[in-house]
């Protein structure tokens, strides 16, 4: 699990596949491995992707209603009758509101426009709206980014007299009369071959259309308009509307439009950083903020604006509004998350449904965004007022959340959205009931495991492939957002060498990690709550985007971090693996241990020499356990069976055995977490196999025995490693000295090695004894190997140690080998069947 407590999903990759696909589109290996992750596998289909263009746009007249829509429009134009565009408050429908009203000023009259209050009328086309424009003396109403759903508003205009055209991108949920036009590519029987438009794309559509009828070009100057309402709804940023944001980018870097102009000047943004994620982050929200906070109408003024002084006022009342809107977010995203972590929702419901009184409506739908992204499940905020709450719901890929809100419309006052987001209007005393029919929908149709915190990673990158230019080619994936995200990397194993808060308030995180001879600092905005999680020295997997930076006038190659975990960490219940087996320096790796830990710290070692080296080269102010095989040592040098109430679990050794190991889980506290380190390396697998040989005879141990008895070797040639010359020579000096009399050596300083321990000589003494080989202290010699294990198998001493021996083995190896998942699983369920026998 990461800091941010997500699993992030690996990609797989097919190298095969990656470097032919990337020499097909004369492209950089990494750049065609992102292509295929996005799903783009054919070469035809890249090339459009890496360069959208406008033969990429489809013909307008393709969509449902198009030509009937068209005729009704040019027909009220040339009858010189009064247009009136009803838009919607959001960045989405005051963009698709100037798009018809440019379009339709430039083909005729300039056409009325009405943006309702969020605060006033709410969402959507409204009765009392349709008056004022009955009154007013209109003759056609054209809706864009709303309407679908309004059949009966719809008939009630057109039995004042008004003429209606609906456009609108949101799922249709009810029929609408045959004789008005709708223009929505989701309707039934609609064979437009993209289904994703915006508002303001669907507004731009309508606007092609409209010039190609008048014998003019494809409206160009109006993408800038479009690409904006795009990049701002919460529509995915593939097919058309890629292509549409491409271009809107490019248009609106010509700075023809004093509204954008001044607006990208009021915050900062400089003409060169314009981007899909600048439209998102950078122009939209002070758009937006209008509509949130108040009224929507100095939106539309300022991207109607013609003289650069009125626009630069109101970009600068946009900017404010939306510093506000940012403050008003924040409590109320501290407040939703204080909310959720205390009732464990994000634990036990399936969507997030929080209701509050004294919510801003205006911006819950931003807070319900951030809470999705942090808690990777569907949230619905309900913003209570009176008898009443207004709701924003919003969703995570998959999940349909206006389909989830249909399912509960007998408790809606009214709603409406798409796949992503919805709106909705509830009454107060059905709210609860809402949230638990909205829980058992999504929990029915897509499980709990779905709604997982998960972190996607694109690309797994090596540290000579995080290269300088990689920002630069990068750039083809562009424009960035919702299903064409910024690619996401990540890293194994880089050392953490410093760290510091950094920021204003100190509530960023600037770190230092080296792996290979390469060196990062990067940046992790917001990642300082995370300081006391880290250690110096221990080894991070890093999740970063990339991009470049300026230091001292040179470019440079910076990483956004976007979450960290340990590398060859695992947690299992209460057990957590830190895995830095083959470590270097393991004094050091000690040192870091025992200076950042509290609590009981017990260290393994194999001998109880090494543990007294260890306790020596330690710090001496931590309580620390060093234990062996055989024996645990205070630092006090009190002898103890076991380490009680371990916190800290180091193997600095291999640890010997299974039943070493048992015997330490059994001291373990009983239902407390605790962290097992993992330092030992390969090598520490022969002096284990050294020490069993020293422990316990086998075969060629027992036949150096009975050699040492009849005098064949000396004590000094005990462990010398015998050629094939030598072997024949012992055969033949076996047999003829088979009849003389061997006294059994015993544990003799220096016979068969001075490290041999009682323990070898008496169940050698013991093996020989089953076998009738030793009696009344002689041994007879067995020169044959196959007679000699014909006897050796009869003993039960022999068979035990060789099945002590293989146990041990395995058990070395599976310590060596296991990923630290499996070690943390292991040890979870053999401190669970530990406590349950206690």
């Amino acid at each position: 699990m990461s800091f941010n407590g997500k699993n992030w999903i690996w990609p797989e990759h097919d190298r095969e596949k990656e470097t032919s696909f990337s020499r097909l589109l004369n492209v950089d290996p990494l750049l065609a491995r992102l292509l295929l992750r996005r799903g783009i596998d054919e070469p035809e289909a890249a090339r459009l992707f890496l360069k959208p263009g406008p033969e990429q746009l489809f013909s307008p007249w393709l969509m449902e209603g198009m030509e009937a829509a068209v005729k009704k429009v040019m027909a009220a134009l040339m009858g010189g009758e009064k247009i009136y565009v009803h838009g919607d408050y959001d960045a989405d429908g005051i963009c698709a509101t100037v798009i018809i009203v440019e379009a339709l000023k430039e083909l005729g009259p300039e056409p009325c426009f009405f943006l309702p209050s969020r605060f006033e009328e709410g969402y959507g086309l409204h009765k009392s709206a349709i008056d004022r424009f009955a009154d007013e003396g209109a003759a056609l109403v054209l809706t864009v980014d709303c309407g679908i759903n309004a059949r009966e508003e719809i008939e009630y205009a057109r039995s004042l007299g008004l003429d209606m055209i609906i456009t609108d991108h949101h799922q249709p949920l009810e029929s609408l009369p045959e004789e008005v036009p709708a223009l929505n590519p989701l309707l039934p029987g609609c064979g437009y071959p993209f289904k994703e438009l915006s508002g303001a794309g669907i507004a731009f559509k309508l606007a092609s259309a409209l010039f190609e009828k008048d014998g003019r070009n494809l409206p160009l100057h109006l993408l800038d308009l479009a690409a904006l309402g795009t990049a701002a709804d919460v529509v995915p940023l593939v097919g058309e509307n890629r292509v549409i944001v491409a271009m809107g980018l490019e248009e609106m870097r010509k700075g023809r439009r004093p509204g954008f102009r001044a607006l990208a000047k009021a915050v900062g943004l400089e003409k060169d950083k314009l981007s899909g994620t600048a439209l998102s982050f950078v122009l939209a929200p002070p758009i937006n903020a209008a509509g949130r906070l108040g009224e929507a109408l100095p939106a539309a003024r300022l991207l109607l604006e013609n003289d650069e002084e009125r626009a630069l006022k109101l970009a600068e009342k946009l900017h404010g509004d939306n510093r506000r809107r940012r403050a008003v977010e924040q409590q109320i995203l501290q407040e939703a998350e204080g909310m959720v972590t205390e009732n464990r929702l994000d634990e036990r419901c399936a969507v997030i449904t929080l209701a509050r009184d004294g919510w801003h409506h205006g911006v819950i739908g931003i807070v319900a965004s951030r809470l999705v992204e942090r808690f990777n499940r569907p949230v619905a905020l309900i913003a209570l007022e009176g008898d009443e709450g207004r709701g924003s719901a919003r969703s995570t890929p998959g999940i349909d959340i206006t389909s989830a809100l249909a399912e509960a419309a007998h408790l809606l006052v009214r709603f409406g959205g798409h796949e992503q987001a919805a709106g909705f209007t509830v009454r107060r005393d059905d709210a609860e009931a809402l949230a638990e029919n909205l829980h058992q929908t999504v929990a029915e149709k897509v499980g709990t495991k779905a709604l997982q915190p998960r972190l996607r990673i694109d690309a797994e990158l090596e540290a000579d492939e995080i290269r300088p230019d990689l920002p630069g080619f990068l750039q083809a994936l562009q424009p960035y957002g919702m299903a064409n995200p910024a690619p996401l990397f990540a890293s194994r194993g880089w050392e953490l060498t410093g760290f510091r808060p950094v920021g204003k308030e100190g509530n960023h995180l600037k770190l230092e990690v080296a792996r290979e001879g390469r060196r990062f600092a990067p940046i992790y905005f917001s990642g300082a709550e995370h300081l006391p999680a880290l250690e110096r020295g221990r080894r991070l997997d890093l999740a970063f985007r990339l991009k470049n930076g300026f230091f001292r006038g040179k470019e440079t190659l910076e990483l956004e971090i976007r979450d960290l975990r340990y590398s060859g960490t695992d947690t299992v219940g209460g057990v957590e693996i830190i895995d830095r087996r083959g470590e270097r320096n393991r004094n050091r790796v000690l040192k870091e241990i025992l200076a950042g830990k509290s609590g009981l710290t017990a260290v393994y070692t194999a001998t109880g020499s090494r543990a007294e080296k260890l306790k020596a080269a330690m710090p001496g102010e931590k309580k620390v356990i060093y234990f062996t095989a055989t024996s645990v040592q205070c630092l006090s040098g009190e002898e103890a069976a076991g380490p009680e109430w371990t916190d800290n679990l180091v193997f600095y050794d291999l640890p010997f055995s299974d039943t070493l190991f048992d015997s330490f889980l059994k001291a373990c506290r009983p239902g407390k977490p605790f962290k097992v380190y993992l330092l030992y390396g390969p090598g520490d697998g022969k002096l284990n196999g050294r020490m069993l040989d020293l422990a316990l005879p086998d075969k060629e141990a027992l036949v150096r025995v009975m050699e040492l008895a009849a005098g064949i070797i000396g004590p000094d040639e005990a462990e010398t490693v015998d050629t094939a010359e030598t072997l024949e020579k012992k055969k033949a000096l076996m047999v003829a000295e088979g009849t003389r009399e061997a006294v059994f050596p015993g544990p003799l300083p220096g016979a068969y090695g001075s490290k041999a321990g009682i323990g070898f000589w008496t169940r050698a003494e013991q093996i020989f004894k089953e076998t009738g080989l030793l009696e009344h202290g002689r041994l007879d010699p067995v020169s044959d190997p196959a007679v000699l294990l014909e006897k050796l198998e009869r003993s039960p001493a022999y068979r035990e140690a060789l099945e002590i021996r293989q146990k041990s083995v395995a058990f070395q190896e599976m310590f060596l080998t296991a990923k630290p998942v499996e070690l943390a699983d292991l040890i979870q369920d053999r401190l669970t069947s530990s406590l349950e026998e206690g």
